[in-house]
């Protein structure tokens, strides 16, 4: 396809993955005037921290991810306007790295980290995670300093129509460097049996279930199972879920969020009282993503409590 073969970055050759990604990003950041500005963007971004006992959020004010947080994901909305990750949609500039024969991996133009990446697959097919989840754990295993992650259809996704993963650096979101002690401190055993472990954490705002496996079909089939056991949501033709995936010391380490709502009910409120805040993998990896000036400066733990208590399968707030 010669549209692909365009958009197919150049690269020296035998060099391993992580180089070319950083060979990618060097290269998009000089010839791709919003990336780089967008980019550069980032380091004087405001942050701030809001901390609970074991773990932290950092609410970030990112203007640029205005779009993304009030994405109109409707079916109607979507069928109307060309698909932004198709090949043939794709800006001139941008450039991407050929996944597994089915993927292209891309530069994220209106970043949330200094490499956040889109990992799209190169026929427009829609969000579902169905069949992919063998992907996943390929792509992360080939991206072993980077945390993939999937938006559910219904559950963040703001191109709802064209399947993609995302990823960013490991340690980039709060839950990476959170997870070990959460797992010791507050968490609870489900499972373990056949190269498999499973756990739920405690007392985290949101729901969360870690599968560790280092068998990658192992993990697959019992996540494939688990999922079937969630309620389905039959407008986007599957379960609510947010899933992060990481590899590293020769283990994957899944990630699994179940969902009931995209956005909390302080969304869709109007005045003061409104907040524009969207839940997707991000949030729930302890980044909030504040793209309006006056949400980042009031939102509190009370605020957080509400969110995830409303987007969050079963959560419940327990002993803080």
């Amino acid at each position: 396809m010669k549209q692909l073969r365009d958009h197919l970055i150049s690269q020296p050759s035998q060099i391993n993955l992580s180089k070319q990604i950083e060979f990618l990003f060097q290269q998009q950041i000089q010839t791709w005037p919003l990336l780089k500005n967008n980019v550069e963007a980032l380091q004087n971004i405001e942050r701030r921290k809001i901390a609970f006992k074991d773990f932290s959020f950092e609410i970030q004010h990112n203007p640029a991810r205005i779009h993304s947080t009030i994405a109109d994901t409707r079916k109607t909305v979507i069928e109307k306007r060309p698909c932004f990750l198709c090949v043939e949609n794709l800006p001139s500039e941008q450039k991407g790295i050929l996944l597994l024969k089915r993927y292209l991996l891309l530069a994220n133009p209106y970043p949330i980290f200094q490499r956040h990446l889109t990992i799209s697959d190169i026929s427009h097919s829609i969000q579902n995670i169905n069949g992919r989840i063998g992907d996943l754990l390929s792509i992360s295993q080939q991206l072993e300093n980077y945390t993939v992650f999937y938006n559910g259809p219904a559950s963040g996704a703001s191109a709802p129509d064209h399947f993609h993963f995302q990823a960013c650096p490991f340690g980039a979101m709060p839950i990476d460097n959170e997870i070990d002690l959460l797992l010791t401190k507050q968490s609870k055993q489900i499972d373990e049996q056949n190269n498999i472990k499973i756990s739920s954490i405690e007392n985290y705002l949101r729901t969360v279930y870690v599968l560790e496996s280092s068998d990658a079909t192992t993990l697959e089939n019992y996540l494939t199972k688990l999922l079937k056991a969630l309620p389905f949501d039959t407008e986007s033709n599957e379960p609510m879920i947010n899933l992060m995936c990481n590899y590293q010391n020769g283990k994957h380490r899944m990630l699994l969020f179940p969902r009931i709502a995209q956005r909390p009910s302080f969304y869709f409120k109007t005045g003061d009282e409104q907040i524009v805040v969207s839940v997707a993998s991000v949030e729930l990896g302890g980044i909030i993503v504040a793209p309006i000036k006056k949400d980042f400066e009031r939102i509190t733990s009370d605020n957080l409590i509400q969110i995830f208590d409303e987007v969050c399968l079963n959560n419940r707030l327990l002993d803080y």
